[in-house]
């Protein structure tokens, strides 16, 4: 007679359980004792204690019959309540009834493998094999978004970024690299908290010589469209400068030589254009101050 439900395995010596739910729960059975018998099982600590401790002291039984559709949410259930995920508790290597494969690791376990894992650096070799099994490989929609659920939970310490940081900077970006970064980042809008603690990350900093010129160079020659250049002139309108920004702008801007190409299109642009009287008297003003001799 084949039934569907709740299972348990118990090792009648220490007390731990193993828990698990099928939908045929004898054709289960033969299936756990005949992985136990070879040694294959795919939890190891119920095959180290099977091993130890033997056949015999272990017990298979139903614990709750159930249907097919609930069988998910009644196994959660017997984990949350039993804890048969941690160790000291019993054989299941996941917490999560629906993801077999997502451990649980102990903070214990956790320090040992950090420390183990200390100071070691991959080589160029495995490095290069990582990649390329990484290259080209195209994940699907739903793996994307629980990748992405994943990462917003767990937010990296500011040292843990600062080496992020450090390692891939002067990493050179292939084109068809950055124009993926472009495509992913273009028509995203920052929410209010990120745009305020973006600001207040580069508050103070001072761009290097070496990164203006290299950004000077990466825009050299580049052309906005028209769209782009109606979003910039937009979000530029009616917006007041400080003075501490109006002499910087003018400072960096002093002894710069046109050329007949930009004079021209400088020209083209302002045509038919309206300026307002406070416009217009801010512009003979800075001219006037620009044109004036100075004082002997």
């Amino acid at each position: 007679m084949v039934q569907s439900g709740i299972y348990r395995i118990l090792n009648t010596i220490n007390g731990k359980i193993y828990i698990g739910s099928s939908k045929d729960v004898n054709s289960r059975f033969a299936h756990h004792r005949s992985s136990l018998r070879k040694g294959g099982h795919h939890s190891p600590l119920l095959q180290r204690s099977w091993d130890k401790h033997g056949e015999d002291a272990f017990l298979f039984e139903i614990v709750e019959l159930c249907s097919v559709e609930d069988l998910m949410v009644r196994e959660q259930t017997w984990l949350d309540d039993t804890k048969c995920y941690l160790s000291d508790k019993g054989y299941n290597c996941a917490f999560l009834a629906d993801r077999p494969r997502v451990v649980r690791w102990s903070d214990e376990r956790k320090d040992k493998m950090r420390k183990l894992n200390l100071g070691k650096k991959m080589s160029p070799e495995s490095i290069e094999k990582t990649a390329s099994f990484h290259r080209g490989r195209k994940r699907s929609l739903e793996t994307r978004l629980k990748l992405s659920i994943a990462l917003a939970c767990n937010k990296p310490s500011e040292e843990c970024h600062r080496k992020s940081v450090e390692a891939t900077k002067g990493i050179p970006k292939s084109l068809e690299h950055r124009k993926k970064i472009g495509d992913s980042q273009r028509g995203r809008k920052a929410t209010p908290e990120a745009t305020e603690k973006n600001r207040l990350g580069h508050l103070g900093k001072k761009t290097t010589q070496e990164a203006v010129e290299h950004m000077r160079a990466a825009q050299t020659g580049r052309k906005h469209t028209g769209d782009t250049c109606n979003k910039i002139s937009e979000a530029n309108k009616g917006r007041v400068f400080s003075d501490a920004t109006r002499a910087k702008m003018s400072e960096s801007g002093s002894g710069k030589i046109l050329t007949e190409e930009h004079r021209k299109k400088i020209s083209e642009s302002g045509k038919g254009r309206i300026f307002s009287d406070e416009h217009r008297q801010r512009l003979s003003e800075a001219n006037r101050r620009r044109y004036s001799k100075p004082e002997l």
